[in-house]
């Protein structure tokens, strides 16, 4: 138990540790959702489309804002998006929607 004990108080055992630890920081700090990457993009189709839609349905815009952005996703990346980007980029239009919409 003291070996155990020493070994873990040792600079290469620390050092181990501390590099453990910022590998792991770094993976979970870089997962961003997928929107996030594309939020000027949303912020602006969501204001044009509110322009060029205003007689229509909220899910009619939300719909048209969506198309727009999978267009300017495919044209970006250069591929389709799977279902889990489909899903963040929605949640990414909910999210920037209730940002920028006016506060009764």
């Amino acid at each position: 138990m003291d070996k155990i004990l020493e070994y873990m108080n040792s600079p290469a055992a620390i050092t181990v540790f501390v590099s453990a630890l910022v590998f792991l920081l770094n993976a979970l700090y870089s997962r961003r959702p997928t929107w996030q990457k594309y939020q000027g993009t949303i912020i602006n189709l969501i204001r044009s489309v509110e322009k060029e839609l205003k007689d229509r349905k909220g899910f009619e815009k939300y719909d048209e804002v969506l198309v727009k952005l999978l267009a300017v996703f495919v044209e970006v990346e250069k591929r389709q998006p799977n279902a889990k980007e489909i899903n963040e980029l929605k949640e990414g239009v909910h999210i920037m929607h209730n940002e920028i919409s006016p506060k009764p």
